[in-house]
């Protein structure tokens, strides 16, 4: 059916072809999936970003699942190390699309203002504080074991189609620290967000990662966002 310019339904059917342009980004020529997080949220552009519900740990209850990880003599130092490192940034680093970082514990370009360059956010274009999208923080918290960037990039990769593919599924019920759990699954997400399990709350597994929605790196439980769980290579391998 043809719709005349100029009508009401051309400018209707005009209008949902934008949303639609918004809502379903393309996938590269070759059918590999972006190599970036969506709005640190998977989907979250898709389901819409008031309908996010992370259900936050307070810090109380934050500091007893690191301090039972921290103490646990069965998990090894590697992980205590990345846990450790995620949770040193927690409240203090702000949402970036495409945001990563090289440095060995604080970045001195966290916070600074700069101009969202990756293309595939509603947020390209903008003057933001400098920070770590999704994908981009799991990078950091790796570095942090000591890594020079080849080696993370061999280890964990970059980009949360990457760090898929360097690890291993694991059942939902095997999650222990360390461990990484998906949004979306891989093939077929063409978006995706990822956080790192730190131990467990109430025996439920609870996750650091750095989210757009609340701007900033956050502890949560899983909230029915994550779902897919993973263990990275790196330590399936010990």
């Amino acid at each position: 059916m043809a719709f005349a310019v100029g009508t009401p339904c051309a400018a209707l059917l005009l209008a949902v072809m934008a949303i639609l342009a918004i809502f379903y980004r393309d996938v590269p020529a070759d059918g590999t999936p972006r190599n970036e997080d969506a709005s640190a949220v998977g989907m979250g552009d898709v389901k819409g970003r008031d309908e996010i519900k992370w259900v936050k740990l307070t810090s109380e209850q934050t500091e007893s699942v690191a301090n039972a990880t921290a103490s646990d003599a069965s998990t090894p130092l590697n992980v205590k190390t990345v846990v450790s490192s995620c949770l040193s940034l927690v409240g203090k680093v702000n949402y970036f699309w495409g945001g990563k970082s090289t440095a060995r514990g604080w970045d001195d370009n966290w916070g600074t203002m700069r101009t969202v360059a990756h293309s595939g956010s509603e947020t390209t274009g903008e003057t933001r504080p400098f920070g770590l999208d999704c994908s981009g923080f799991v990078t950091w918290a790796f570095i942090q074991l000591g890594l020079g960037e080849e080696q993370t990039k061999d280890a964990i990769g970059e980009g949360t189609w990457n760090q898929w593919h360097k690890s291993v599924p694991i059942e939902w019920s095997e999650l222990k620290p360390g461990d990484f759990a998906f949004q979306n699954e891989y093939p077929g997400a063409t978006e995706n967000h990822i956080g790192i399990c730190i131990g467990r709350y109430n025996n439920e597994p609870v996750f650091v990662h750095c989210c757009y929605s609340e701007n900033n790196v956050v502890v949560t439980m899983a909230s029915d966002i994550l779902r897919f769980a993973r263990r990275p290579s790196i330590f399936a391998e010990g």
